[in-house]
C-alpha cells in the first residue's frame, strides 16, 4: 500500500509540472522539448506556492486585525 503512494506521489511529481509547463507554453512559446516543459510547469508550481502561502500568511494577519 505504502509503494503504491509512492508510486502516485512520484508521478504527479513528474507529471504535473510537465503539464502545467506544456499550457503555460501555449501562452509563452519558450521552449518545444519535455525537459523544457517540465521546468517551465515547476517554475510556475513554486510560484503559485509561493503566492498562495503569501496569501495565507496576510489573511491570518488581517483576520487578527480586526479581531
Amino acid at each position: 500500500m505504502t509503494f503504491i503512494i509512492y508510486l502516485i506521489v512520484t508521478a504527479a511529481i513528474v507529471f504535473v509540472p510537465y503539464y502545467i509547463g506544456k499550457l503555460a507554453n501555449k501562452v509563452i512559446p519558450l521552449t518545444n522539448d519535455w525537459y523544457g516543459y517540465w521546468y517551465i510547469g515547476l517554475m510556475y508550481c513554486f510560484m503559485l506556492s509561493g503566492v498562495v502561502t503569501f496569501i495565507i500568511i496576510t489573511s491570518n494577519g488581517v483576520i487578527n486585525l480586526i479581531k
